[in-house]
């Protein structure tokens, strides 16, 4: 850099006083001379008859000009330069010397003089000319300074939104290669710039996601937009991640394309969320489904034969077999088995503790074993004697009341090992399955007991006492009724379930446990099962609602059967309270329902971001705002209004022609001191809802918008700062709730970043405007 450039430099970091020339010249005539006609022109004024003197008074603050004589009594003009610069004080000057010297003007004009003038003939008449015309060019160059340096700032703002953005930015061309991405993606990719830019996005993907690119990437280009498309990334790590893309084609003043502008969003957590929910709620439905099926029947044989097929396809087996212990041998057997062997093991016996199932029972604790040959405990004369070869097993007791009453053993799983997964879900099925074999057990002990009665007055006694026995300890209420629909027998078990004691239960109508609109059902059914019509209950698992004592109503259950003693008919029916049953449903379908909705608000606000951040315009960027706020809330009339010192201006509005206010609308200001709702809101930096507007006291009346009964107003705040606030109005009380505040505020961020966006943009592009009429201006002084 020269001397003459380096003095130019400088100019933008120093202060000059305006306008003032100081003259230095050794001869005070000329030197009041010089000073009178600079005044006329002007100017002000100062000056030194020495070089000294002028190093003094110049140094502070500097003039705007020095008018330097070369020589001098004490020094010449080029050491009065260099002793300023040995201060860091740079002053434009013009030389003036009694002496045409070409040598000296050359050496003077290298050390940056902008001027030089020779004291001759017509010297003064030159001299305001000169002196004015480098005074333009001096304000000149410290307007394109500072337009300079103000532009800098300007683009260090936009880098850094663009560099800070949470979400991961790229931009393809148009083959669909990087040429753009922000600081975001680096993270989320792993690489650094110079290692993707260029490179093809496929390079990126998975094979299996090659295809589909070059298929999506042409109908992006055809459509001009896309949303939600997902892919799987591999990043420089090697881990592979699910990515979602929204974007928007970038087209030039022609219309042709330009580049993509994409949001990428790594969404691997939330769809693996997704499907491992999607997964339990997929469990949960078969299990559902599998209990229902073994319950409904009472017939043990064909719930042991359920059982077994059931757990072969629930882990996906080569075999299972149910194994109970039998009290009165103190052994146990195979009840039931499905798959390779069955017919082999079916009634096979162990002693106790033998094999891996005979430990399970013994010790009530389930079992995974994933290589049986390691294992001392596998008996292993039924594969000696079948030939079936057992790999690995999963074994879990049945219990009921905390005692082993059996267990399932799942044998060899077809795709793989036996895990803690596997080992949930067979507890899971244990324990439905545990119950039914306990109530067919019950069942078949109280038929079994009926039909003694009928052969004798004295079994039927031993019968019914032990009838009462096995009823009295089950947790499932067993209830009697005769044909009148009397109650005839009240288990333990119902009265924990509907709460009354068995005096006040039996000889009570059945209807006392039925609410009074299902009454008339009921005993129509009873009716038609009596005369020995087809009815709806018998013979099936059926659900029903309850009436406890209490007065709550509950969900149950219901098998029941009929059987006759001489001429009447008398029905048994097993009631299970499935209250938590249905409250785990429920609440299964409240999670599937918070899911899609949360998920429906996740897309809906990164398209309501994609929107707004693709916007430069301020105006495109308030319409988009009110468009984007009716997606997501909905309203009779809305506004924006912006802060600007102590006031609000409208900026934008909409909904308010009906209501004939338009020119009201279009020049509305308002004094935030008037506003305690708007005031609130702004030093809060939080929503504000107005359920009623005639209930607060805050709410200012006027007389334009008195239809107005609810509102809500959220600010819209970048860092520190509120910006403005989105206000929308409703005709009606309680339009609006805390909700819908909580889903505006994610669009009032995104509307502040944007609004942000669009104001740095025009600044820019006005600095841009001045910064070229000011390098004009230059170009044309210089000419």
């Amino acid at each position: 850099m020269t001397e003459h450039n380096r003095n130019n430099h400088k100019v933008e970091n120093q202060t000059y006083q305006s306008n003032m020339i100081f003259v230095v010249d050794d001869d005070a005539a000329l030197l009041r001379l010089i000073q009178k006609n600079l005044k006329r022109a002007g100017f002000k004024t100062t000056g030194a008859l020495n070089g000294t003197e002028a190093v003094a008074q110049i140094i502070n603050p500097p003039p705007t000009l020095l008018l330097l004589d070369y020589q001098l009594p004490d020094m010449t003009g080029r050491q009065v330069i260099e002793a300023l610069s040995e201060r860091q004080c740079h002053v434009p000057f013009i030389v003036t010397t009694g002496f045409g010297d070409e040598r000296v003007a050359v050496e003077l004009m290298k050390l940056g003089a902008r001027d030089y003038l020779i004291k001759g003939t017509g010297f003064l008449d030159l001299l305001i000319p000169v002196v004015q015309q480098v005074v333009e060019q001096l304000a000149a160059e410290n307007r394109l300074a500072v337009a300079e340096k103000e532009l800098r700032t300007s683009e260090e703002r936009f880098r850094l939104l663009y560099e800070q953005a949470p979400l991961g930015y790229q931009s393809l061309d148009e083959d669909g290669c990087l040429i753009e991405v922000n600081q975001a993606w680096l993270d989320l990719f792993g690489y650094n710039r110079n290692e993707v830019i260029s490179k093809w996005f496929g390079d990126f993907l998975t094979p299996e996601y090659v295809d589909y690119l070059e298929e999506r990437f042409l109908r992006f280009k055809a459509a001009g937009q896309i949303h939600d498309v997902e892919f799987e990334v591999v990043c420089k790590d090697k881990t592979h991640l699910i990515v979602s893309l929204n974007g928007r084609i970038g087209f030039d003043e022609h219309g042709d394309f330009q580049q993509t502008h994409c949001i990428l969003q790594d969404i691997t957590e939330r769809k693996q969320a997704r499907e491992e929910l999607a997964r339990r709620v997929d469990e949960l439905d078969t299990l559902n489904k599998i209990g229902q099926a073994i319950n409904s029947t009472l017939d043990l044989q064909k719930i042991l034969t359920l059982i077994t097929e059931c757990t072969t396809r629930l882990l996906g087996v080569v075999a299972a077999s149910v194994a109970l212990y039998d009290k009165s041998n103190g052994d146990l057997w195979f009840a039931a088995a499905s798959g390779e062997g069955a017919d082999f093991v079916q009634d096979k016996r162990l002693t106790m503790g033998q094999g891996i199932v005979g430990q399970v029972i013994q010790h009530n604790e389930p079992m995974l074993v994933p290589n049986v040959a390691e294992d001392p405990r596998f008996y292993a004369n039924f594969d000696q004697e079948s030939g079936f070869k057992t790999r690995s097993i999963l074994c879990v007791p049945l219990q009921t009341k905390g005692q082993a009453i059996g267990a399932i053993e799942a044998l060899n799983k077809t795709d793989g090992f036996f895990d803690k997964e596997d080992r949930r879900l067979l507890n899971s099925l244990a324990a439905s399955a545990a119950i039914a074999i306990e109530n067919a057990r019950l069942y078949q002990q109280a038929q079994q007991e009926i039909a003694e009665r009928r052969q004798a007055e004295v079994s039927l006694r031993e019968s019914e006492e032990r009838f009462r026995s096995v009823v009295e300890t089950a947790n499932d209420a067993i209830i009697a009724i005769d044909s009148q629909s009397q109650i005839i027998s009240w288990n333990k078990g119902a009265e924990t379930i509907f709460g009354y004691p068995a005096n006040e239960a039996i000889g009570q109508p059945m209807t006392l446990l039925i609410p009074k609109r299902f009454r008339g059902n009921h005993q129509n059914s009873l009716s038609q099962a009596a005369s020995g019509e087809a009815s709806n209950i018998i013979g099936k698992t059926v659900e029903l609602i309850g009436l406890k004592k209490s007065g709550d109503k509950f969900p149950l259950e219901l098998a029941l059967t009929t059987w006759q003693s001489g001429e009447e008919v008398f029905f048994t029916g097993i009631i299970r309270d499935i209250t938590e049953r249905k409250q785990a449903e429920t609440e299964r379908e409240r999670l599937l329902k918070a899911e899609r909705e949360q998920r429906l608000q996740a897309e809906t606000l990164a398209e309501v971001t994609l929107a707004l951040t693709s916007q430069i315009s301020h105006k495109d960027v308030l319409d988009e705002i009110l468009r984007q706020m009716q997606r997501l809330v909905s309203y009779k009339t809305a506004n924006i209004m912006l802060v600007e010192g102590d006031v609000m201006r409208i900026a934008r509005w909409y909904g308010y022609q009906p209501f004939g206010i338009d020119n009201f609308m279009d020049n509305l200001i308002q004094p935030l001191a008037d506003f305690a709702v708007d005031i609130k809101a702004i030093q809060s930096r939080q929503p504000i809802v107005i359920p009623d507007t005639h209930q607060d006291p805050r709410w200012v009346v006027i007389a334009e918008t008195a239809w107005i009964r609810s509102s809500m107003v959220v600010p819209i705040c970048l860092q520190d700062r509120v910006l403005g606030l989105l206000r929308l109005d409703g005709d009606t009380p309680a339009h609006f709730s805390s909700e819908d505040a909580e889903r505006l505020q994610p669009l009032a961020n995104a509307a502040a970043i944007a609004l942000e966006n669009a104001r740095l943009y025009e600044q820019a592009q006005q600095e841009l405007v001045v910064r070229k009429r000011a390098e004009e201006e230059v170009r044309r002084r210089n000419r």
